[in-house]
């Protein structure tokens, strides 16, 4: 997506490099200019996500509102996620990839993603499709985990390094992780460095984190916030609950709406989870601290 922005040409001496001549490993070392933004500088997914909004709006008249907002409000760089009510809106947004098989019965096979190009959609299984790394499993239209764990051994390093490999941004699963959490700040505490060997108690109880980690392959929580057949939602709240103790901090939002009917339907939205800083600080204090989080 970066490669599809041309760079300010007065920018573009922030972007020099050297290269061989004509890419001809026998002709000197010359200096180059990138033209276009490329990955690995910070700037290139703020400039892809301006130019992308802006384009929406330069185009908003030709194109019309559904299409330049569908841009502008559910993009995250170059990956396009939409959820609508009804199945003809999902035609018109022409989806890769959906949760109904109307829908993708209605696209031609090379439309739709890759996994899912061949399929019988009338006998097969739909696949386990993964949406900005989360595992969306398209049959149950649900989200769930993939956990994948080597054999590495016990050190600070080690543990920091499975502790952060679990992908969860909606930390769903912040209570299970927020324990591996406090292994690993007991290791700060007691000023284990990054590679030598931890004390004696830390094993077993890493290790039957690590074990009981890979239950969360069995879990899973439903993607649309709103059920199946509930209609218009008339009224939405969002409840949001904290709390705070002396090993950890943790806070949870979720979703409720009403329908015309005055049924009411109840979904987690997102937690959050921290451990409690080593520096001192009393639990009046914690608790303002995580109503801020």
């Amino acid at each position: 997506m970066f490669h599809s922005f041309y760079v300010n040409s007065d920018d573009k001496d922030f972007l020099r490099f050297l290269w061989y001549e004509n890419n001809d490993l026998s002709n000197p070392i010359v200096e180059y200019r990138m033209n276009l933004h490329l990955f690995g500088v910070a700037s290139s997914p703020g400039v892809a996500s301006f130019c992308l909004h802006r384009t929406a709006e330069t185009h908003r008249q030709e194109f019309g509102d559904q299409t330049s907002d569908f841009l502008r409000r559910d993009f995250y760089v170059d990956d396009g996620l939409k959820s609508v009510s009804t199945v003809k809106q999902a035609l018109e947004l022409h989806k890769f990839a959906s949760n109904r098989k109307e829908v993708l019965e209605a696209l031609r096979a090379d439309d739709r993603e890759k996994d899912i190009k061949n399929l019988d959609l009338r006998h097969d299984t739909m696949p386990v499709q993964r949406s900005l790394d989360t595992y969306w499993c398209i049959e149950s239209d649900s989200f769930g985990f993939r956990i994948e764990l080597g054999e590495k051994p016990v050190t600070r390093r080690r543990i920091l390094s499975t502790i952060s490999s679990v992908y969860d941004p909606l930390e769903a699963i912040s209570p299970v992780i927020l324990v591996g959490k406090q292994i690993l700040q007991a290791l700060c505490r007691q000023n284990v460095n990054w590679d030598d060997p931890v004390p004696e108690d830390i094993p077993p109880l890493w290790e039957k984190w690590r074990t009981e980690l890979l239950l969360l392959r069995t879990l899973t929580f439903p993607r649309c916030l709103k059920p199946p057949g509930f209609g218009d939602t008339i009224r939405t709240e969002i409840h949001s609950f904290s709390n705070a103790s002396d090993t950890g901090l943790g806070q949870i939002s979720y979703l409720r709406i009403i329908n015309r009917k005055n049924e009411a339907h109840v979904s987690f939205l997102m937690a959050k989870s921290r451990v409690t800083p080593l520096k001192p600080i009393s639990i009046p204090r914690l608790e303002l601290t995580v109503a801020v989080i």
